[in-house]
């Protein structure tokens, strides 16, 4: 290190001029001084000179071009006050009508201009720069366009007819006028109105051509009033033809002759009329767009006439500032180098006897490796020069012995491999971090780590992968933890560490996020991507214990604990947890002799075929019961056996025995279906499996297409192409394949498409709230669509309700399992109900359709009794529900065409109930009942959102409920028939 320092300084020395290092020290002083005092001889004569400018500068003035600049502004300002008046105009103009919209807002805006076009008139006045008259013109002619071309747009407004007489009041009176003639009585007595036909026949006809009429009448009337609001053409062709029709059936009814006539006059105008208003419409919407445009053109124009307008004040400005500043930074500059001279002469001086000085207290406190920077032949320098002669020879002599004594002990107290400390380090560390916790009150963890199923990674894929891999997790540990912790390894495949506390302080929270998720993350190696997953366990100072055996100890028997929690885990020390580790080593004894002991027997649930509702195949679960231990749950004993090796001899059980019973129903009659056995992770990635599979069909002669294996999705992603090659060498044997878990893992569509499997099973996890969770029946239906569009079949997970099923037989899922159905059973409860051949019914397979289905949802009965006392004669279909998930399971069964609720209503209201509604079954029209304590503000948004259709406030009025209901019915009708 000192070395490089000297270096550093020789170099920088090199640099100084030749008369620095060849004159004596004498000389130096005084030809410094003498340039300290020409540099400030010449500051003064700089600081006089610029002060006489400053002043002459500062004196000149600049009232025109502020005046110009104060004009600019306030013409900007002005004109935003114009395009207020003129945005309230045209907001208000359809409130309270143009007559008085006109009174109220065209002088003011009339007075606007006019300021405007004064102020840019004086700035034209003001200004002698050619550049600033010329853009002053261009404003005033603009100014005088926009003002011309908004009156324009204000004469059209007065024929569209805004609350004052117009061509709306026109072709409305005339639709007022046409419903009056239709509905009239006529007399018996018109000889062109019996025309020769019997009046009671015409009276009966008529009752049902009034009623065509009057719709078509009220559709025109629809028509006209969507385009007014929305403006589409498609509504304008939509009353033409509507127009056409109606006209058509006013000439086959049995109306009088004059009274016809008269119709098809006034239908006539009728649409003369709204055809004038439109063509008014659209030159009204072509007039507001190009009065826009002027007046956009103006505020720029004022924008570059103030930049103009103030360049010339601020040029001035900016040259007084500039001189300013350049003659501060010559006096700066000036000083600066003259205390650069001075500092260089003095160091000059003293840096030699410094150097010295320090060297000398190095040597005496054994610091061999001091120098001297001698650069010169003069006064001290020679003097330098012998010392770092007699330096070196001390520092070489020194060196030999240190760096023997460095080797051996960093080879007794480090890992070759990684470099982190061993056990021996370790504990020593340990021992220190104790005494210290001890003294200041301190806490500290021992955290024993293991990585999970390292051995197996390291077998399959050799030693040179393990080296690269521990060294991978060793500096993920060091990045982990902070610099006064501790990361050492212990063993093969395993790690230790020191973690220090403050008292009180959080440590959960630090592990888990630092130690816990960083050691999990996936590994990328030889162009592939491994997930290399760990067990934690961590005991803590001085709770669990106050040495460092017991702490080593303790910690060792958590890591175990994590490891029996399903790895991927970690676990803090308890005082429960010998007895834990002991229950440990009794299923580790139980699981080595299980299979020799008969203890393993076979469940299969039943999949159902959503077509049919007929049992399509079994499913294949492990069960062990042991006579000490009682019944052990798989997710307990199969990592277990995992970890000591014995998963593929207990799978190979698992996959004959299935084989061999799917053969015995086949042979006494009970049924011919496909098993599906689940495979473990361990037991797929062993070398030979695709042989191990094809020796037990062998041995079993079974059909391979009544045979199917699933394959868990996130192992199936640990090393995808191996376990692409794997599936294709199964996949040849003629057995089925399917992705157990879907959606659960970290597979992507580039490898699913690669996968040659069959089928995929949607987790149980988005099966559960499919009926009520509008995100779980997204992601439901995105994956039916993805596997079908992918010629895959998907098997739902955990269907245990009616609404779940209905829901996806509706979605077009292929097949289900769960216990709505049966759940696991045992071989001889198994054979019973296939001998049934039980079915789900097919009016559960789906949705339910009934026309006019409505669904009235209240939490108060009286409401729902009165609500059905009124509609039970009408014809509908009715459902009632007292809450949101009872609706939900109604509409998870039934095709509801609309729903009546409640805005009030306990744990989701009415509008969050519609939303959940719109986003899972989109084509149910929505009626929401308020009442006066109902926020209006998110009423207003759900109607913006199309969460709502309508809303009725309570008390309501029953014809227009009825007329509401019927409007919406025939909205879900018209949805329905186009859709299917």
């Amino acid at each position: 290190m000192y070395l490089e320092h000297k270096l550093e300084v020789k170099d920088f020395l090199g640099k100084i001029p030749l008369w620095r290092r060849v004159c004596s020290v004498k000389s130096q002083l005084i030809l410094g001084f003498a340039s300290v005092l020409t540099l400030m001889l010449v500051v003064s004569m700089v600081f006089g000179i610029s002060q006489q400018y400053l002043i002459s500068e500062a004196s000149k003035p600049d009232t025109v071009e502020g005046q110009v600049t104060e004009l600019g502004l306030r013409g900007l300002q002005t004109l935003l006050k114009a395009r207020r008046v003129e945005r309230e105009f045209l907001q208000e103009i359809t409130e309270i009508g143009l007559a008085k919209t006109k009174t109220r807002y065209l002088p003011l805006l009339h007075t606007h201009l006019a300021d405007l076009s004064s102020q840019v008139e004086k700035i034209r006045s003001l200004s002698s720069d050619a550049g600033v008259v010329e853009k002053a013109n261009q404003i005033l002619q603009k100014i005088q366009e926009y003002e011309k071309k908004f009156v324009a747009l204000t004469d059209l407004y007065q024929h569209l007819g805004y609350f004052d007489i117009g061509w709306q009041d026109r072709f409305r009176l005339k639709t007022h006028e046409i419903e009056a003639l239709i509905t009239a009585e006529d007399g018996s007595n018109d000889p062109d109105y019996q025309d020769g036909k019997d009046a009671k026949n015409s009276k009966d006809s008529g009752n049902s051509e009034y009623q065509a009429m009057m719709f078509e009448l009220q559709a025109l009337r629809r028509y006209e009033k969507d385009y007014i609001r929305l403006g589409h053409d498609a509504y304008l062709r939509k009353f033409l033809d509507g127009m056409k029709t109606l006209r058509a059936n006013i000439g086959k009814s049995h109306l009088p002759t004059l009274k016809k006539q008269r119709i098809s006059t006034l239908l006539t105008e009728y649409s003369q009329d709204f055809l004038r208003y439109t063509q008014v419409a659209d030159a009204a919407i072509m007039a507001k767009d190009d009065y826009v445009a002027v007046a956009l053109t103006i505020e720029p124009l004022l924008e570059e006439l103030h930049v103009q307008t103030s360049a010339r004040l601020n040029k001035a400005q900016h040259a007084l500032e500039v001189a300013q500043w350049s003659i501060l930074l010559t006096v700066v500059v000036a000083l600066l180098l003259a205390i650069f001279i001075a500092v260089l002469i003095s160091w000059r001086i003293t840096s030699s006897i410094t150097q010295i000085i320090a060297f000398a207290k190095r040597i005496t406190a054994g610091d061999f490796n001091a120098r001297v920077a001698a650069i010169g032949e003069y006064e001290i320098d020679t003097l330098g020069h012998e010392m770092n002669q007699m330096a070196e020879s001390l520092m070489n002599f020194q060196a030999n012995l240190e760096g023997k004594a460095i080797q051996l002990e960093y080879q007794a107290n480090h890992d070759i491999l990684t470099g982190l400390p061993n056990r021996n380090l370790f504990v020593d560390r340990l021992h220190q971090a104790l005494v210290y916790a001890q003294r200041h009150q301190r806490v500290v963890v021992v955290a024993f780590l293991n990585l999970n199923k390292f051995k197996s990674f390291n077998d399959s894929l050799g030693r040179e992968f393990g080296d690269q891999l521990l060294l991978i997790m060793a500096e993920r540990l060091r990045s982990c933890v902070r610099k006064a912790d501790t990361v050492a390894r212990l063993g093969a495949d395993e790690f230790a560490l020191i973690l220090h506390y403050r008292a009180g302080e959080e440590i959960s929270h630090y592990t888990m996020r630092q130690v816990f998720s960083g050691m999990n993350q996936p590994i990328s190696l030889n162009g592939r991507e491994y997930t290399i997953t760990s067990s934690i366990g961590f005991a803590v100072y001085p709770q669990n214990g106050e040495d460092a055996d017991t702490l080593l100890k303790n910690a060792d028997t958590a890591m175990y604990r994590a490891k029996e929690g399903g790895r991927e885990n970690f676990q803090f020390y308890t005082a429960t947890l010998p007895s834990r580790v002991n229950e440990r080593a009794a299923l580790e004894l139980g699981l080595q002799s299980a299979l020799a002991q008969n203890e393993f027997s076979l469940h299969y649930q039943p999949r159902i075929e959503l077509k049919k509702g007929k049992i399509s195949g079994l499913e294949v679960l492990l069960r062990w019961s042991q006579a000490e231990l009682g019944a052990v749950a798989p997710l307990r004993f199969i990592p277990l056996a995992e970890e000591l090796g014995i998963m593929h001899l207990i799978g190979d059980w698992v996959m004959r025995t299935a084989c061999l019973q799917q053969i015995e129903w086949k042979k006494t009659g009970v049924a011919n279906l496909p098993v599906a056995v689940n495979v473990s992770a361990v037991q797929f990635l062993q070398q030979g499996f695709s042989n191990a599979v094809a020796r037990v069909l062998h041995e079993t002669q079974i059909d391979p297409a009544y045979f199917e294996l699933e394959i868990t999705e996130s192992f199936s992603m640990q090393d995808p192409e191996a376990t692409i090659r794997v599936m294709h060498e199964l996949k040849s044997l003629g057995i089925r394949l399917s992705i157990d878990n879907f959606g659960t893992g970290y597979s992507n569509l580039g490898y699913l498409k690669r996968f040659p499997v069959d089928k995929i099973k949607l987790d149980l996890s988005f099966v559960r709230d499919i009926v009520s969770n509008d995100e779980d029946l997204a992601v439901s239906d995105a994956v039916i669509s993805m596997a079908h569009s992918l010629h895959l079949k998907v098997i739902a997970e955990g269907v245990e309700s009616e609404g779940q099923l209905a829901l996806l037989a509706d979605h077009g899922c292929n097949e289900m399992q769960g216990y709505y159905f049966s759940k696991p059973l045992p071989v001889k409860e198994c054979t019973n109900l296939l001998m049934e051949d039980r079915a789900v019914p097919a009016n559960k397979l789906g949705r339910r359709h009934a026309m006019r289905s409505l669904l009235l949802v209240d939490d108060e009965p009286q409401v729902l009794i009165a609500l059905e006392h009124m509609l039970q004669s009408k014809g509908y279909n009715i459902l009632t529900a007292h809450n949101a998930m009872e609706a939900f399971n109604l509409l998870a069964t039934n095709e509801i065409g609309v729903v009546l609720c409640d805005y009030s209503m306990p744990n989701m209201t009415g509008i969050e109930f519609f939303h959940k509604i719109k986003r899972m079954h989109p084509a149910v029209v929505r009626i929401l009942l308020t009442d006066d304590s109902d926020k209006t503000a998110e009423l207003h948004d759900a109607f913006k959102r199309g969460g709502v259709y309508q809303s009725l406030r309570k008390p309501w009025d029953e014809p227009t409920l009825l007329a509401m209901i019927e409007e919406a019915l025939r909205s879900y009708e018209y949805q329905w028939q186009i859709t299917s």
